[in-house]
């Protein structure tokens, strides 16, 4: 079951990272050269990573979520957060 979770989870976070990573890639690359930290994300994507993060968390101090159940999100959320960012690094040397 385990397996089964970790690898909906990796399908999932696979397509949505995808598309914000595109999404929010193309908005740095249309910037000028310098811009703060906090221009290459709209105030939506900033809510979202931290909504992200902050469920993220708290996943772990939900009562009644079964131990198994967590250890398989996050084994499918780490790996995507990776691809997430080697896509962020592939797409900026890209602009270069």
């Amino acid at each position: 079951m385990n397996s089964v979770i970790t690898a909906f989870v990796l399908t999932g976070f696979f397509f949505m990272f995808r598309k914000i990573v595109d999404k929010y890639s193309a908005r740095i690359a249309s910037q000028p050269q310098k811009t703060t930290l906090w221009q290459a994300f709209p105030l939506r994507g900033w809510i979202l990573i931290v909504c992200m993060s902050c469920l993220g968390m708290a996943l772990k101090f939900i009562p009644g979520v079964p131990a198994e159940f967590t250890a398989s999100f996050y084994s499918g959320l780490g790996p995507m957060l990776l691809f997430a960012a080697g896509r962020f690094i592939r797409n900026a040397k890209a602009c270069r």
